[in-house]
């Protein structure tokens, strides 16, 4: 095995035995004034060389650490005549002694310098009477003697050679001449250390390291000492990087001194401090003159704060005796004293030089003012802290914060609570604020649910009047809400009797609302019931309109003559709607439909004043583009209800646009809904965001689940039937594969940009597949009418066998041709056939009415279109899909057609899903879009987003690659072509 040339592999050449012996011979060691001779002797067992520089290129001769310490003497050394013999001075040997280990220096008569294991050490000691002690130093060797007769070496850093030429480093580390002076120098008396300049040459050595323990002894504990940290921060000119300047003092007070002293970056702490003023002068006060006391540092604390700040990643400053951080450490130490606690003990922050630290409370204020008594708009602003208030800075620099801290400038910190952060963020969303105190106008309506929905997380700061209104504005149901009409005839169950008694809290209140029940559960009922009501208190002195798809009219006609004859009911439809003359302000309800809305808002209806808009399958204004959204906000009415059972039926904006016509501005801005809740929801971010808009959505929108809610109802049980396609399916379907993957290769890639005609082309390619799949004649025409479908052969055995147990059937499909196909198969195993329900049919009510007889046709066939609203199918106890589509929310609406309100028999719910086949990849996307209206609403909603480009794309593309067009085909022997 080779190993890689790692450097510590080669260390044999470098502890090998030398095949030569090399040293040096001094006749003397040199002093500063007087040179020295040395010779150089190199040789072996059989040879010698004389020349120094022959060995220096004799590879063999010098290993390579002794061959560079011969380069750098050679260098130094004045060579004399004799080739081996030299001369150096003391600072030339000072630089090559330290080499010693690789090559031996002999002295004449003393014997080979060597390097001693230990180290020699400067100590202060104290000597003299009592009255007047001295400071004296000496050098010790490593067992405590003092070293005598000692010669000193060295540049940078300065070691001693004492008598048994054992060479010694000298700590602390200093220079050669630093050494000689201190050692040379006279006593100091502690009575000198009162003048200034003797003070700062005792500093000067204890930070050089000299061991000044002797005057521990002397010192005493003084009353206080204190390490405080101070810091000053900046913005780098040239990085912009933020940068923090950090000093360490230790505050003494003992008795009437006080002193400071800074806890330089480098060198040695001293243990002790002079309590001497730093003005005293000897010479002029001599008489008064006493040794001035010592006080003990607490030198191991302030060594420790030092290391934290080294561990924060600070270093000796540049220009002063303090600290540097930048860029993230400057951050880190900004964390540390943000969060005090996060400080070491010992650590006390300076409060007079440090950034102003602005705390935020846990709970936002909201500021509200108005000049009126009862508004209807208010003046509402965002406060967080007259601190943070006063700098005028603008909510958007939040999102640069880090770890909840955010650097406002180079003189204030904020310290973000997580709770407070969160409101702001959603409030700015939700109302526009900028900056604080920056007041923006707003409904009472949308006021009280933010009041609501954020009660335990807001302040209100409002005078007494208004405060005392807004809180009596609160949607709170009380127990008048709960009186029922006299003249309703029905028996509500609990669940329709809590929906009106929110509906007239609403109406209360002010606010419009949405009710979002399921399919099924009686909606109609609950918001006559409420309409009457309203009427018998005298509260709607108009008519109230209802808006509702055109098929559905008569059912409400017939629903309130049925449960609440009292009310007066006219139908706003037909070419001679306008004969009604004024007759029409005189009804309690007026029934219209949107089709006619639209025509007729800029003539009689956009002329009139309505007590209540109710809006029955309000998916109808889910685009706020359309005609009929605009016109049902442009209605003169002063509540507003929308009903649908699918209030995100393609995507969450839906919710928005809907709740947006029935109260204007309740939710904010589009774009601040879009970029809070819309994107992040639909992308797949659901609980970040879910939470926060259920809680503002919850006074104003009641979604209840037939599961939920009617105990009576029966069960439903769903199976999914995967049926085989045909010889003649599998052909097509893998020609038209192969076709794909040629013709629509560019629209198939995703770095083609998007536009509608791209979008057309691949949906029409997907439905195409999804024909094949039901029968080929849906795509060859009558030429195929022979051909035989695995989906046809499998829906006639369900249905044999459904008729055979006494089933009543609803067979849905979105193809045309296909429910002809399934109406002629109706024909041939059942006498009574097949009702049909499609969009282009008339009589819907008399089909309607037909099936829902005991004794009618036991088969209905309808378009997914036509079952979506307005139709009551309780009779049939089985749904069949015949083909999958990928808006569960449409399906769902089309099973509650059977398992509603008045069913008694379990629902069967059958999909047929053609196997090896595109189908499989749609009924798993339908899956995947159940997830964010669930998390908005109910467990129970359904959701389904517009099929997209790049999904559409994705399903073309997966199904390319998973069939094989040059697969042969076998033709199954069990087939056959009967349908």
């Amino acid at each position: 095995m080779k190993y890689p040339p790692y450097s510590w592999l080669r260390l044999s050449d470098e502890i090998r035995q030398s095949p030569s012996r090399i040293w040096f011979a001094l006749n003397k060691l040199p002093t500063k004034t007087e040179m020295c001779t040395i010779k150089i002797h190199i040789g072996g067992n059989n040879s010698s060389i004389t020349d120094p520089y022959e060995a220096i290129n004799n590879l063999s001769i010098l290993l390579p650490r002794q061959r560079k310490v011969l380069e750098r003497f050679l260098k130094l050394a004045k060579p004399t005549k004799n080739k081996s013999e030299f001369t150096l001075d003391h600072a030339s040997l000072s630089t090559v002694l330290p080499y010693c280990s690789a090559i031996p220096f002999e002295v004449s008569g003393e014997g080979v310098i060597s390097i001693g294991k230990l180290n020699a050490r400067i100590k202060a000691h104290l000597k003299g009477s009592p009255k007047d002690p001295q400071i004296h130093f000496s050098l010790l060797q490593p067992n405590g003697t003092q070293l005598q007769n000692p010669r000193f070496f060295g540049d940078v850093n300065a070691y001693v050679i004492d008598e048994r030429l054992k060479l010694q480093i000298i700590v602390p580390n200093i220079t050669q001449a630093e050494a000689e002076m201190i050692l040379e120098s006279p006593p100091l008396p502690l009575l000198g250390l009162c003048q200034v300049e003797s003070r700062q040459m005792f500093y000067a050595l204890s930070r050089l390291g000299i061991d000044f323990s002797c005057l521990n002894e002397l010192a005493i504990q003084p009353e206080e000492s204190q390490i405080c940290l101070r810091l000053l921060l900046n913005i780098d000119d040239v990085t912009q990087k933020m940068c923090a300047r950090a000093h360490l003092v230790t505050k003494i007070k003992h008795e009437s001194f006080q002193d400071e002293v800074e806890i330089k970056a480098t060198g040695s702490i001293p243990s002790v401090h002079i309590s001497a003023t730093k003005d005293m002068d000897e010479e002029k006060y001599v008489s008064e003159v006493k040794i001035p006391q010592l006080l003990r540092r607490p030198a191991a604390n302030e060594e420790n704060a030092r290391s934290f700040l080294y561990h924060l990643g600070a270093g000796p400053a540049r220009l002063h005796d303090g600290f540097e951080l930048s860029g993230d450490d400057a951050f880190e130490l900004l964390k540390s004293i943000s969060h005090k606690d996060r400080l070491p003990s010992y650590i006390k922050l300076d409060e007079n030089a440090h950034p102003s630290i602005i705390e935020l409370p846990s709970k936002v204020t909201i500021k509200i003012k108005t000049d009126n008594e009862k508004p209807s708009r208010v003046e509402i602003a965002l406060s967080l802290s007259p601190e943070f208030d006063a700098t005028q800075a603008e909510f958007s620099l939040f999102s640069k914060a880090r770890d909840n801290i955010l650097v406002l400038d180079e003189d204030t910190l904020v310290i973000l609570n997580e709770d407070a952060y969160l409101s702001v963020r959603y409030l700015c969303d939700t109302f526009g604020f900028e900056k604080p105190n920056q007041f923006k106008n707003k409904s009472v309506a949308q006021v009280a649910l933010l009041m609501n929905a954020l009660k335990d997380q807001i302040t209100i700061d409002a005078d007494g009047a208004l405060q005392h209104y807004l809180d009596n504005f609160s949607i709170q149901q009380n127990e008048e809400d709960r009186v029922l009409p006299q003249s309703l005839t029905a028996t509500l169950r609990p669940y329709q009797h809590d929906a009106v008694a929110w509906l007239s809290s609403l109406q209360r209140s002010g606010l419009g609302g949405l009710l979002g029940d399921e399919m099924g559960l009686g909606k109609t009922l609950m918001i006559l019931t409420h309409l009457a009501r309203l009427k018998e208190k005298g509260l709607s002195a108009k008519p109230a309109i209802v808006i509702c798809p055109t098929s559905v009219i008569d059912v409400w006609k017939g629903e309130a003559h049925r449960h609440i004859p009292d009310l007066r009911v006219t139908k706003w439809h037909g070419p001679d709607r306008h004969l009604l003359g004024d007759n029409i302000n005189d009804c309690d309800i007026i029934i219209t439909s949107y089709a006619i809305l639209r025509r007729d808002i800029n003539a009689r209806l956009g002329a009139m004043e309505f007590s209540t808009l109710v809006l029955d399958e309000a998916q109808y204004v889910r685009n706020q583009q359309t005609d009929s959204f605009k016109a049902a906000k442009s209605l003169n009415c002063t509540h507003r209800i929308a009903l649908t059972g699918t209030p995100i039926e393609n995507h969450v904006g839906d919710l928005f646009n809907i709740l947006d016509c029935v109260e204007d501005g309740i939710l904010g801005s589009r774009s601040q809904f879009e970029k809070q809740f819309g994107s992040p929801i639909e992308s797949g971010n659901i609980y970040s965001n879910a939470f926060t808009l259920k809680m503002l959505l919850a006074p104003i929108v009641m979604r209840r689940r037939k599961s939920e809610v009617e105990n009576e109802l029966p069960p439903k049980i769903e199976n999914i039937v995967h049926c085989a396609l045909s010889f003649e399916q599998k052909k097509l379907y893998r020609q038209y594969v192969g076709q794909l993957s040629g013709s629509l290769a560019k629209n198939l890639s995703f770095d083609q940009p998007s536009n509608s005609q791209t979008h057309f082309t691949l949906l029409s390619a997907l439905t195409r597949l999804r024909q094949i799949c039901c029968h080929p004649s849906l795509i060859l025409g009558k030429e195929a009418h022979d051909h035989s479908s695995g989906k046809l052969k499998a829906l006639k055995e369900i249905m044999i066998e459904c008729l055979e147990m006494g089933r009543k059937m609803i067979i849905y499909s979105q193809f045309l041709k296909m429910q002809e196909l399934i109406v002629d198969i109706a024909k041939e195993i059942d006498e009574k056939g097949a009702l049909w329900l499609h969009g282009s049919t008339i009589n819907r009510d008399e089909i309607i009415n037909t099936f829902q007889s005991e004794d009618g046709p036991r088969i209905i066939v309808v378009s997914l279109k036509a079952g979506g609203t307005g139709i009551t199918l309780t009779q049939a106890d089985t749904v069949i899909f015949a083909d999958p589509w990928w808006n569960p929310a449409v399906e769902d609406q089309a099973v509650d057609r059977a398992h509603r309100i008045g069913q008694k028999k379990t629902v069967h719910v059958i999909r047929l899903i053609a196997e090896d086949s595109i189908e499989c990849e749609v009924v798993a996307l339908a899956q995947k879009k159940r997830i964010a209206a669930q998390s908005v609403l109910h467990d129970g909603f359904k959701n389904a987003t517009n099929l997209s480009r790049d999904e559409v794309r994705c399903l073309l593309l997966r199904e390319i690659d998973r069939v094989k067009p040059t697969q042969d085909l076998k033709e199954n022997e069990e087939e056959t072509d009967d349908d």
